[in-house]
């Protein structure tokens, strides 16, 4: 086997191991929510025909929420939310964004599937061709116990990525947000302490959103969904612990 031989081979298995990485679904994930947004400029279109939407939507999302809008407020910009039976997958449709939401995260695969001929269908029929925004959101949930009334955020994340190191890893409330630049896009990333009403469990809201904003086109959304997903897979690894990748795998959290 030759040297230009074993160096093609090196290349090929490192696109493989990066193609698994981004493919892998963890089977402790702490995903509660992934949701895929549009914006584009108001057309009033979409009122007019959102019969048409539902009509497409009612096998698979049959149940209607019409929002309540309160005294003063204006419909204008309101959105219908179209929900599964199950209540794990829901359409957000307005004048001026469409969204898909989900609950039951199967993987980026079977994310992307379900969402692509509702997106396809809406731009179309819609005549959506510029966007002012797309997103990706990724909402965990991560329980947690307290270590001598401190929440032991080093288990899960990387302190580098919160404080500057040396100031510890653990804290008695945490809630901390920031902006940065990523890729060609931002991500918005928020990490809090957070409880449910009447209960004492507790979990580290890891929640973040990448986002552009420049030069969008409609008919490049899933192009702009794949990118969203790399980076924001990209980042999730990066600021996770080995410790808590490994139990994300399955190991026990030491």
């Amino acid at each position: 086997m030759g040297p230009e031989y074993c160096a093609l081979w090196d290349q090929v298995l490192h696109y493989l191991q990066g193609m698994s990485s981004a493919d892998e679904v963890y089977p402790k994930s702490p995903l509660i929510e992934v949701v895929f947004e549009i914006r584009f400029p108001g057309n009033l279109v979409v009122e007019c025909h959102r019969d048409e939407l539902s009509e497409f939507l009612r096998p698979s999302m049959p149940v209607l929420r019409v929002p309540e809008i309160a005294a003063g407020e204006s419909f204008k910009f309101r959105t219908y939310h179209f929900v599964s039976e199950d209540n794990a997958f829901t359409v957000m449709a307005g004048m001026n964004l469409l969204a898909f939401s989900s609950k039951k995260y199967e993987g980026f695969g079977g994310f992307q599937e379900r969402l692509s001929p509702i997106f396809d269908f809406f731009c179309k029929r819609f005549s959506v061709t510029k966007l002012r925004r797309v997103g990706l959101r990724y909402i965990n949930a991560i329980p947690f116990a307290r270590e001598g009334g401190s929440i032991p955020v080093g288990r899960f994340l990387k302190s580098q990525f919160l404080l500057a190191p040396g100031l510890g890893e653990k804290f008695d409330l945490c809630s901390v947000g920031f902006v940065q630049n990523l890729g060609t896009g931002h991500i918005t990333t928020r990490i809090e302490g957070i409880r449910e009403q009447n209960s004492s469990e507790e979990a580290l809201l890891l929640d973040f959103d990448y986002f552009k904003t420049e030069n969008l086109h409609a008919g490049e959304w899933n192009a702009y969904l794949e990118e969203s997903h790399g980076q924001t897979k990209n980042f999730f690894e990066k600021i996770i612990t080995d410790q808590y990748r490994d139990f994300l795998r399955g190991k026990p959290l030491l």
